[in-house]
């Protein structure tokens, strides 16, 4: 029974995240969104509550789009891909995660390799120094 009930969060969660995720925005409109700091506060007679995000530009994510890292390429932190497929057949000196897709490596990945939501397939030439997670 609890097997059951976990199963049935887990496609619940896959489901509203897949609804989520799948509006997509246009590639030069994501090029034009430039951050450099988003400071959320909260104020009242008590508390203020101040979250600073700062962007990484060794990070390569893609929604909904598919994100391949070729041959020659080089990725000096994450590559992640959501409601989309990672294809790693370069160097990914970070994690290579694939949310609700299928992830194949044919390449290196230094840390963990994870999929949600989707097939793992590890070629014979790949090196995965990390952890390979699929769930």
């Amino acid at each position: 029974m609890r097997n059951i009930k976990t199963v049935i969060m887990f496609v619940l969660i896959l489901s509203i995240s897949s609804f989520l995720f799948s509006q997509t925005v246009a590639p030069d409109v994501i090029k034009d969104i430039k951050m450099d700091t988003i400071a959320v506060e909260k104020e009242d007679s008590t508390d203020t509550i101040k979250i600073d995000i700062e962007p990484d530009e060794d990070e390569l994510v893609s929604i909904g789009e598919d994100l391949t890292v070729a041959t020659e390429d080089t990725i000096p932190g994450d590559a992640v891909a959501i409601t989309s497929n990672l294809y790693v057949h370069g160097f990914v000196e970070g994690d290579a995660v694939c949310i609700n897709g299928n992830l194949v490596i044919t390449g290196t990945v230094l840390g963990d390799a994870v999929c949600i939501g989707g097939i793992a397939e590890v070629g014979s030439s790949a090196v995965i120094e990390g952890d390979l997670v699929c769930i």
